[in-house]
């Protein structure tokens, strides 16, 4: 079961036309801040338990065993979020073979 949602989950990686990246500026030197926002991008402050969502420290952990994300310290001050949106257009074949992937111009 687990690897057919594994699979599963890998296709639609594979061939999702857009990514959106979100980017975190901390803002640990500025005073108290309203929270504004401009376009798809804001401040704000985060609890622990949000900043652990966004920052995936899960995933971190299995990248370095050794590594702790302090979520609680960082959640202390206000953050920059810059939000964007790109897409992606490549064929699902350049991500897994790119160096199969010949074209000519």
């Amino acid at each position: 079961m687990l690897a057919k949602v594994s699979a599963v989950q890998l296709n639609a990686a594979f061939r999702q036309k857009q990514a959106s990246p979100v980017y975190l500026c901390p803002l640990d030197l500025a005073d108290d801040l309203p929270a504004m926002g401009f376009g798809p991008n804001r401040t704000r402050r985060f609890t622990t338990v949000q900043l652990q969502a966004v920052v995936n420290s899960a995933r971190l952990k299995r990248i370095n065993s050794n590594w702790a994300f302090q979520a609680g310290r960082f959640s202390e001050f206000e953050w920059l979020v810059v939000e964007e949106t790109q897409a992606l257009d490549r064929d699902p074949g350049d991500a897994l073979l790119p160096f199969f992937r010949c074209r000519l111009t």
